[in-house]
């Protein structure tokens, strides 16, 4: 499973790769990657937008679009693909003797972003904002933030009684 320093490492790679870039077209090669929602919601969301911001939030990756917004998750084992144009990834993805496994393909004005995930439990999702995703509303202060201070924690352990992992 990716843990968070790995997500930021993502982040940073993929900002200058797709930042301020178009996608053209969403291809949903497995469905289960959008459930519940459709990949026509994810597609119609994601078509035509620009791609704004690379940010992370826990270990969510959000595509913060010019309307709306792409969040990523990888779970156990998902991982991101850069295609240099739509005929590589059509080439190398998801063929017969290929070991290049493609579920959701973001096709940019340059370039293709393909999310993978071969056992299926990673999840792509289109939202309106980052208040309607309810994973994301349930997250607390991020380890990575200004604020996360040694007191921060002290606070924090000091008003729960769960054990500490």
């Amino acid at each position: 499973m990716p843990e968070l320093p790995e997500v930021e490492a993502v982040v940073r790679t993929l900002r200058p790769l797709v930042q301020d870039r178009r996608i053209r077209c969403v291809h949903v090669f497995h469905a289960i990657a959008t459930k519940p929602q459709t990949p026509s919601e994810v597609a119609r969301s994601a078509e035509s937008r620009r791609i704004c911001a690379v940010q992370r939030k826990g270990k969510y990756v959000l595509l913060v679009l010019d309307r709306g917004m792409l969040t990523l998750h990888f779970r156990l084992d998902g991982q991101l693909l850069w295609f240099s144009n739509a005929k590589e990834l059509l080439e190398h993805a998801n063929t017969g003797g290929s070991p290049v496994h493609v579920d959701v393909a973001f096709e940019l004005d340059r370039g293709v972003l393909g999310f993978a995930d071969r056992r299926h439990f990673g999840r792509v999702h289109a939202w309106k904002s980052a208040d309607d995703c309810r994973g994301l509303a349930g997250l607390g202060l991020d380890a990575l933030s200004r604020e996360w201070t040694p007191r921060c924690l002290r606070e924090l352990l000091a008003t729960s009684r769960r054990p500490l992992k």
